[in-house]
């Protein structure tokens, strides 16, 4: 863990440096916000995935639904919360609904398509924060002038590409921050949740947070596994919801301690009928079982490799009797594999996660990912958030690590190769529920802080 730690704090060392440049500086804090240090996310997940794709976050395609939305005008509420990923729906379901039961107004925001229809549908107040750019091409024109008399290095990568890069946000920053800013003084809340405050989009909303004097929160978003922490520190909200274990023990080395609340992941109760809907939408029987496939090709440097296994894995998989296979591919993995493997395996159903872009692309199903868990009987995967999620829903997940990078192995259940996978798989579509809720019994103890009382302890501190 100490290792780790110390690789995270040479790496945002490196990453902040540009911006202690008093031109950059000055130049960058507009209104009294400093739009560069809102790009740190950036560098940090580009030094530590050099696959990340910045412009994934950058979808172009929204500015296509500012038409079809009214300027979002919120109602005054206690609450705001901010969500702009579909998984992390099963987190706040629980605390929307205890928010309910003791009628605090609530409010969410969300700059993606389908949480704001998903939730509208389920009743509750959601706005749509359309996108919109200001020009500051002056001002990142000045700044890509100083750098190129400056020079900026993380050991030998050079720094200053993937700043100027970065530098591409700020346009979006900046209509983002107005448009947070006119949501904030119409809301008025008392306090604000947010998925995450490393983003771009969160360190503004943390920014205009502090200046406005409103309390804030961060739910933890994703898994810390056993890399450097990007993303979960620096702590911007507040203070941070914690749920694995693994983030309490970063937060005690880096000594936020005191911003860091071990609260347990809210759990989230499965629908049963909502499933039979959902197989059917995807073509799959009620007596069919279900292997989920998420292994991304974005998290290895090795594609062939990639390519490789995953045929492998496919080829043994396919051999199962009255089983479907679901490959939900990740939001950065490269598309281009799915042609490859619809011509080899045509039976398989293909899945992303629904955005902006993918309701233009009919080639492929686009689920939420806490829906192909609904319907699952196990997964595979490898280094992610979704294996803890299936595991909070009692579903056995299978973490394979394709690549050997070692990132962490967050399930008691794992396999080396793909034949140790399949015997494992085999025997998870056997199990009973008492056989899975002994082993889900096993995995949370060692990585999650699960509790029934999670929700209502982060409502407590959100209205306090």
């Amino acid at each position: 863990m100490k290792q780790e730690i110390k690789t995270f704090l040479e790496m945002a060392k490196s990453a902040t440096a540009w911006r202690q440049n008093k031109e950059i500086k000055e130049l960058l804090t507009i209104d009294g916000i400093d739009y560069a240090k809102a790009l740190d996310y950036l560098l940090l997940v580009k030094l530590k995935l050099p696959s990340f794709n910045e412009k994934f976050y950058n979808d172009k395609n929204k500015k296509v639904f500012s038409l079809f939305f009214p300027k979002p005008k919120p109602n005054p509420s206690e609450i705001l919360i901010f969500l702009d990923s579909d998984l992390r729906i099963a987190q706040y379901l629980p605390i929307l609904n205890e928010l309910a039961k003791r009628k605090i107004s609530c409010t969410l925001a969300t700059s993606v398509l389908t949480i704001w229809k998903t939730m509208k549908s389920r009743g509750f107040k959601c706005i749509f924060i359309k996108e919109k750019k200001e020009n500051v091409n002056e001002i990142t024109n000045k700044v890509k002038e100083i750098l190129k008399d400056k020079k900026y290095f993380y050991k030998e990568t050079d720094l200053n590409p993937i700043i100027i890069n970065s530098l591409e946000w700020i346009p979006s920053l900046l209509g983002y921050q107005t448009e947070i800013k006119r949501i904030l003084k119409e809301a008025k809340p008392k306090s604000i949740l947010i998925e995450c405050d490393s983003t771009p989009q969160g360190a503004i909303v943390m920014a205009l947070a502090e200046k406005l004097g409103v309390k804030s929160f961060v739910l933890q978003h994703g898994v810390s596994s056993a890399e450097p922490p990007t993303g979960f520190f620096p702590i911007l909200a507040g203070k941070l919801f914690v749920w694995e274990k693994d983030l309490m023990e970063m937060a005690k080395e880096l000594k936020t301690e005191s911003k860091t609340i071990s609260v347990g992941n809210p759990l989230f109760q499965i629908d049963v009928s909502e499933t039979s809907k959902i197989k059917k939408r995807l073509g799959i029987s009620d007596t069919d079982k279900v292997v989920l496939v998420t292994l991304s090709q974005y998290l290895g440097k090795n594609n062939k490799l990639y390519e490789e296994k995953l045929i492998e894995l496919f080829n043994s998989l396919s051999k199962l009797e009255k089983t479907k296979i679901i490959m939900k591919f990740h939001p950065l993995d490269n598309l281009s594999y799915y042609s490859k493997f619809k011509e080899k395996f045509p039976d398989i159903i293909y899945t992303r996660t629904p955005s902006l872009k993918t309701l233009f692309d009919k080639r492929m199903h686009t689920s939420n990912m806490i829906d192909l868990i609904k319907i699952s009987n196990v997964m595979i995967g490898h280094a992610s958030t979704s294996l803890l999620e299936s595991w909070a829903m009692s579903k056995p997940a299978i973490e394979y690590d394709i690549f050997k990078d070692g990132i962490g192995r967050i399930t008691d259940l794992e396999g080396k190769n793909t034949e140790e996978v399949i015997n494992i798989v085999k025997k998870c579509l056997l199990m009973n529920q008492i056989q899975i809720t002994k082993l889900k019994s096993a995995v949370t103890k060692r990585y999650l802080f699960e509790s029934e009382d999670a929700a209502k302890e982060i409502v407590d501190l959100l209205i306090e």
